[in-house]
C-alpha cells in the first residue's frame, strides 16, 4: 500500500489484514499513524522506494498519490497489479449491503453516527470512514452484514462504489481541480445515485440547492430529511445544550423517536437526523437508532473540544471549504463566549484561488481572525496565491481585525498574546493546524497573553 498513512488507507489497510491478506506499505514520512501501524504488526517502511515492491501481488495507492511515484513506476515495470484505493474499496463494497454516505460536507459525520447506531443494534458493521475517534482509524472489517462506507466525491471515487443504500448530505461547489464546475459535480452525484440496484434505498438533505437539483433531475422519488417540516424526516421540538442537542425526530406527521444528541452545532443535528432516517428506512428499532446517536461523542477534529486553559476554551475544526467555516464559527458563536478567534489554514492552492472571497466573508463572523500560509497537500503552488489572499479581500472588505502569518512557528505565540478571558479560539482546516491548537494551549498555560481580562 503506497501511502499507507493516509486516512483512506489505513482504514482500507485494517479491512485487508482482518481479511486475511498481508499487507505491507510504504509512506513518505513518520507519524503518530506509521507508527500506530507499526505498533499493531504492520510492516510499515518510510520512504518509497522500488524494490520495496518487489514481493507484492497487487499494488494499492491513493488519488494522492502521483503516477510517477517510485514504487508505481516499479509495479508496472515488473507487471505486478496496480489499483486504486477507490476501486478496491468498490470491489469489497460487493461483499456486503453497503451503506453508502456521500456529500461535499458532513460525511464523515453522518457515516460515524450511522455506523453508531448500528453497533447499538448490534449489527456489528464494517466501516471504512475518513476520521479519527479517540486517534484510531474508523476502519475495520466485522462479521456483520453491513458495511458503512465513506463515499468521497474527491477525483469521482464514489462512482467504484456499489451501494445498496445512500445518504446524501450536501452538494456544493467543491473539488474544482477534479470538475470543471458544480455542473459537473451534480451530474457526478446523480451517476452514483444510479449504482444503486432497484432494491437501493437512499434519503437525501433536501433543503440542499445543489440536492434539490439533482432530485429533479432523478426518476426515483426517494425521500428527503431537513430542519423543516416539508422534508418527509425532520426534528421537532428542538431544545439546544451547551454542548449539543435534544430533538424528537418525525417520520412525515408522526414521531418516530426522541433523540438526545451529545455534539453541538446545528450542521450535526441535520447530520444526526440524516443518519436516524437511514436506520429507520432499514427498519432499525427507534430504540437503537436513539441510543447510538446518544452514545456518539464526535470525531477527531470535527469541533472537537481541545481544552481551556486559563479561562479560554480551544476547539479545533476540520472545515476547509466556506460551508464548513460557516457552519464552525455559527457552532462557536451559539455557544455563548464573549469574543470568537479564529484561526484558518487554508487547504490547496486551487481551493484558495476559487473561494478566497467566500472564505473571506464566512470569517467575518469571527471578532478577530489569524490566516496562514496554505497547506499544499497533493499541490504545487500557484503564483499569488498565499493566505493574504483571503485577509486582504477581508481587510478590502471593511474587516480590519485579521491577521496573515506566514511563520507557523510564531502563530501559537502570537494568538495567545492576542487573548481575553473567556474567549473562544477554533483552529480550522484540513491540514496541520490541528498541532497548532495544543501549541496555543501551552502558549497560555505560559501566561503568553493577557487572558486575566485586559484589553489586548
Amino acid at each position: 500500500m503506497v501511502g499507507i498513512a493516509g486516512v483512506g488507507m489505513e482504514g482500507l489497510a485494517r479491512i485487508l489484514a482482518a481479511r486475511g491478506c498481508s499487507v505491507t506499505g510504504t509512506d513518505s514520512t513518520q507519524s503518530p499513524r506509521t507508527d500506530a501501524l507499526k505498533r499493531d504488526g504492520f510492516d510499515v517502511r518510510i520512504g518509497h522506494r522500488a524494490e520495496r515492491i518487489l514481493d507484492a501481488d497487487l499494488v494499492v495507492y491513493s488519488a494522492a498519490v502521483p503516477s510517477s511515484n517510485e514504487e508505481l513506476r516499479a509495479a508496472r515495470k515488473s507487471g505486478i497489479d496496480i489499483v486504486g484505493r477507490a476501486e478496491l474499496l468498490g470491489e469489497i463494497s460487493r461483499t456486503s449491503f453497503t451503506i453508502a454516505v456521500a456529500g461535499t460536507h458532513g460525511k464523515t459525520t453522518t457515516a460515524a453516527m450511522l455506523a453508531n447506531i448500528l453497533d447499538a443494534a448490534g449489527l456489528d458493521p464494517s466501516i471504512a470512514i475518513g476520521g479519527y475517534a479517540g486517534g484510531e482509524i474508523q476502519g475495520r472489517s466485522s462479521v456483520g452484514g453491513y458495511f458503512v462506507v465513506e463515499a468521497d466525491e474527491f477525483d469521482r471515487s464514489f462512482l467504484k462504489i456499489y451501494p445498496s443504500a445512500v445518504v446524501v448530505t450536501s452538494i456544493d461547489a467543491e473539488h474544482l481541480d477534479c470538475y470543471e464546475n458544480e455542473a459537473g459535480i451534480r451530474e457526478a452525484f446523480v451517476d452514483f445515485l444510479g449504482r444503486l440496484p432497484f432494491y437501493g434505498q437512499a434519503v437525501l438533505a433536501g433543503e440542499n440547492v445543489g440536492v434539490r437539483e439533482v432530485v429533479s433531475r432523478l426518476a426515483v422519488p426517494f425521500p428527503l430529511y431537513g430542519l423543516n417540516s416539508e422534508s418527509r424526516f425532520h426534528p421537532r421540538n428542538i431544545e439546544q445544550r451547551t454542548w449539543g442537542t435534544d430533538f424528537d425526530l418525525f417520520d412525515a406527521r408522526a414521531k418516530v423517536l426522541g433523540i438526545q444528541l451529545n455534539v453541538p452545532g446545528q450542521h450535526n443535528l441535520l447530520n444526526a437526523v440524516g443518519a436516524a432516517a437511514m436506520a429507520v428506512l432499514l427498519g432499525i428499532e427507534a430504540q437503537y437508532v436513539s441510543t447510538g446517536l446518544r452514545r456518539f461523542s464526535g470525531l477527531d477534529r470535527r469541533f472537537e473540544r481541545k481544552g481551556e486553559k486559563r479561562n479560554v476554551l480551544v476547539v479545533d475544526d476540520y472545515a476547509h471549504h466556506p460551508a464548513e467555516v460557516g457552519a464552525a464559527l455559527a457552532t462557536a458563536r451559539s455557544l455563548g463566549r464573549p469574543r470568537v478567534t479564529a484561526v484558518f489554514q487554508p487547504h490547496l492552492y486551487s481551493r484558495t484561488r476559487d473561494f478566497f472571497r467566500e472564505f473571506g466573508s464566512v470569517l467575518a463572523l469571527a471578532d478577530l481572525v489569524f490566516i496562514t500560509d496554505v497547506y499544499p497537500a497533493r499541490e504545487a503552488p500557484i503564483p499569488g496565491i498565499t493566505g493574504a489572499l483571503i485577509a486582504d479581500d477581508m481587510r478590502d472588505n471593511g474587516f480590519r481585525a485579521v491577521q496573515y502569518e506566514s511563520d507557523a512557528d510564531c502563530l501559537a505565540a502570537r494568538i495567545a498574546e492576542n487573548c481575553r478571558e473567556n474567549d473562544l479560539i477554533l483552529t480550522m482546516g484540513a491540514g496541520d493546524i490541528g498541532d497548532v491548537a495544543n501549541s496555543i494551549l501551552a502558549a497560555i498555560d505560559k501566561g503568553a497573553s493577557g487572558v486575566e481580562g485586559e484589553e489586548n
